[in-house]
């Protein structure tokens, strides 16, 4: 209301399938998907709950068209580093199902990393998740996911066992990156 702010984002919250037995998948999301507060952090946000002024399309322009994933994260960088400010009011609150399958982790990730690398040219935090040096780190173990995993409160009871199951996605998940991005890279 008060027009000191330009970019409002909030919470995005998980939905599953079956509410009272989430897959392992479902699970997964929970700790990692749709981290608003962190990207908040380095300047970006997720437009899954975003709101914009005209005055920002007006100051930076719009979305980049050539992508079909990714664009948020560089819209809203770009919107950062010209001077535009991102509030995040967690009583904002969007519903998001949370993907149910591998399968759909995978084409997420597909999904992502092919936008990343349509953006490499304009963004250069997309160019550096193409370097040599970050496409290996995928191959280290997942130290600080396992942090979250294990510390992160979060609304549902998660077994010990599914915790440990839930760290394997993790690493799959890392394993699968590192293999996508070396093909992409190789077919320059």
């Amino acid at each position: 209301n008060n027009g000191a702010v330009d970019l409002i984002t909030g919470k995005i919250k998980l939905f599953y399938k079956n509410p009272t037995r989430p897959s392992l998948i479902e699970l997964y999301e929970t700790f990692f998907a749709f981290q608003q507060p962190t990207s908040i952090k380095k300047g970006c946000a997720v437009t899954a709950n975003l709101f914009v002024s005209r005055n920002v399309f007006q100051k930076i322009g719009g979305f980049y068209q050539g992508t079909r994933s990714g664009g948020d994260f560089e819209f809203t960088s770009r919107a950062t580093k010209n001077g535009v400010k991102i509030l995040y009011d967690e009583r904002i609150v969007v519903l998001h199902p949370a993907r149910h399958k591998l399968k759909d982790l995978r084409e997420k990730k597909r999904r992502i990393i092919k936008g990343f690398y349509s953006l490499r040219h304009i963004e250069p935090a997309m160019a550096c998740e193409f370097s040599i040096v970050r496409i290996i780190k995928h191959l280290l173990p997942p130290i600080l996911s396992f942090k979250t995993v294990y510390t992160l409160k979060i609304p549902i009871r998660i077994s010990a066992i599914d915790r440990l199951k839930i760290m394997f996605v993790v690493y799959y998940y890392k394993i699968f990156s590192f293999w996508y991005k070396l093909e992409i890279v190789s077919k320059k």
